[in-house]
């Protein structure tokens, strides 16, 4: 199947953009809904940080005896897991079929399940219990997104080497041997290989993805690397992680984006597999749209966030995923006076056409968003009753909850 370049750039954004999007609950296409989501997330974050102040976990765990018998892992798989009951299974087999050349070579594998509505972690609890694969599911108390899901994987991993799998999609047998010894021959902080993309619905292939070897600055113009990949877990950290607070400023789907531009700012060393070693899901999803309407806004971010990365090339049409020209020159300062502005400019101030949203129509969408949330977000922060209120009631459920299981 052969697609144009425009259609393959199309995709290739949106895969950047959405690759995250089943770690949270789908929102309402109406951006009107979105702030109480978004201080929602905020809220579980804060609250599952009381739980780490008071050296609590906010999860429990099962491990299998495989799992408990593995000394001193070599490769850590994280699977990130949110609704995703018919596709896990499948995902696990996968990595269950890894070949290595050097049988010495070990792996243990973490399925974190952000509390799941469906039967998600009961599929993992039976796939544990008669499979040789060295498993331990962690269930989340609270549903925080896949940052947080990820940071919690890098806090538990006992192996230096982590490699990130979303619970949809699955590697080639010999993915994990392959990126284990092009990491260990170099001082990389990551190993990433090329995604075959397929429709789920056709279950025909659509593109190849994260295909192009490392550049600074076509990643400065626009994502292109997926989530799908091996890195050194210390250097992971170093980096800080995944970040959380994303969130305050768009919708998920830019945590990876996110992490490679930071390993671009500390100088790490990356490097493609020029392989096929792992297979994306393409789903239909209502996110598409909502997500998108953040890019700019998540470009301006960046902007400020990686200023240096910004003054790399001053000349590209893209910065960030978005036209410069909405981008350049803003600062964290004055990103919202700057979308109030923009919203002045618009002739009718007519909310966002989700469908089809013109640059002045998003602009005035963001820009009354951006006000509502940060004006929440700071009413929130500001108020100690509100903030331990909201904490006590949500901890004493979650206590309660565990008492009972």
């Amino acid at each position: 199947m052969s697609i144009s370049n425009s259609n393959y750039a199309n995709l290739r954004d949106r895969r950047s953009m959405l690759g995250n999007r089943h770690m949270t609950t789908d929102p309402s296409p109406n951006i009107h809904s979105l702030d109480e989501k978004r201080l929602l997330v905020v809220s579980r974050l804060q609250s599952a940080k009381v739980f780490e102040a008071m050296g609590c976990d906010s999860w429990q765990s099962i491990a299998s005896d495989r799992y408990r018998s593995v000394d001193r892992p070599d490769i850590c798989v994280i699977i990130p897991l949110y609704n995703y009951a018919k596709y896990i299974h499948q995902c696990l087999d996968s990595v269950a079929a890894s070949v290595f050349a050097d049988s010495s070579v070990k792996i243990e594998v973490l399925v974190i399940d952000d509390r799941s509505t469906d039967n998600s972690a009961q599929v993992v609890e039976e796939y544990l219990e008669h499979s040789d694969l060295p498993i331990c599911l962690i269930k989340k108390h609270l549903n925080t997104g896949l940052a947080d899901v990820r940071n919690i994987g890098l806090k538990i991993a006992l192996a230096p080497y982590v490699f990130m799998l979303d619970a949809d999609n699955w590697i080639a047998p010999n993915c994990l041997s392959v990126m284990h010894a092009q990491i260990k021959s170099g001082n990389y902080a990551s190993i990433y290989g090329k995604i075959e993309i397929f429709n789920n619905d056709t279950q025909k292939y659509v593109c190849l993805f994260s295909d192009t070897e490392w550049n600074l600055g076509d990643l400065i113009q626009d994502p292109y690397i997926d989530a799908m990949a091996m890195f050194d877990k210390n250097i992971l950290i170093a980096v800080g992680g995944y970040s959380t607070e994303l969130v305050e400023y768009g919708w998920f789907g830019f945590e990876d984006y996110d992490l490679w531009l930071k390993f671009a700012q500390n100088g790490c060393v990356v490097k493609l597999v020029p392989e096929v070693l792992s297979y994306y899901r393409v789903h239909t999803s209502s996110m598409i749209n909502t997500t998108n309407q953040f890019r700019v806004n998540m470009a301006r971010y960046f902007n400020s966030k990686f200023p240096e990365l910004a003054n790399i090339n001053t000349t590209s049409e893209k910065l960030f995923g978005a036209r410069r020209n909405l981008v350049a020159g803003m600062n964290h300062q004055n990103l919202i006076s700057k979308a109030t502005e923009n919203l002045a400019q618009t002739p009718d101030g007519s909310a966002a056409n989700t469908s089809a949203p013109s640059e002045h129509e998003l602009n005035a969408s963001l820009a009354q968003e951006l006000n509502r949330c940060y004006e929440t977000i700071s009413s929130m922060q500001s108020s100690k009753f509100w903030k331990l209120r909201s904490k006590w009631f949500e901890l004493k459920q979650m206590w309660r909850s565990t008492k009972i299981g």
